[in-house]
């Protein structure tokens, strides 16, 4: 994506030290092979040179922790929920229209789901 769009604004202000990012190690798994399947091994390079200045806080998961939203998500994302209850984030960012947006005024949830775009007017 375009580094001076909303997701662009983000990463570098983590990197910035201006916003602190969570993540898990699942979410971190899925992006690799993401990048790794959909774009050059630059971009690779680029997510690793950002896990290292952003140094985000890294949820390392446990079953419990990935199921708890599996009646809110489909299974595949469970794991993304899991992680930010577990971080006790105030929010979760995600550009995944077809699962995740799509629950964000859901009462159940911990946290607020947002588009990156949504976080910036925030701010």
């Amino acid at each position: 994506k375009s580094s001076s769009g909303a997701s662009g604004i983000l990463l570098s202000l983590s990197q910035k030290r201006k916003i602190h990012p969570f993540t898990s190690n699942l979410v971190l798994e899925e992006v690799k092979r993401n990048i790794s399947k959909k774009f050059s091994e630059k971009e690779l390079i680029k997510f690793s040179n950002w896990i290292k200045n952003a140094k985000p806080k890294i949820a390392i998961l446990s079953e419990k922790d990935i199921f708890l939203f599996n009646e809110v998500v489909a299974t595949k994302d469970v794991h993304v929920l899991g992680g930010a209850h577990k971080v006790n984030a105030k929010f979760l960012v995600t550009l995944d229209r077809k699962h995740i947006l799509k629950i964000k005024k859901d009462r159940r949830l911990p946290f607020k789901i947002l588009t990156p775009g949504e976080l910036i007017n925030l701010m």
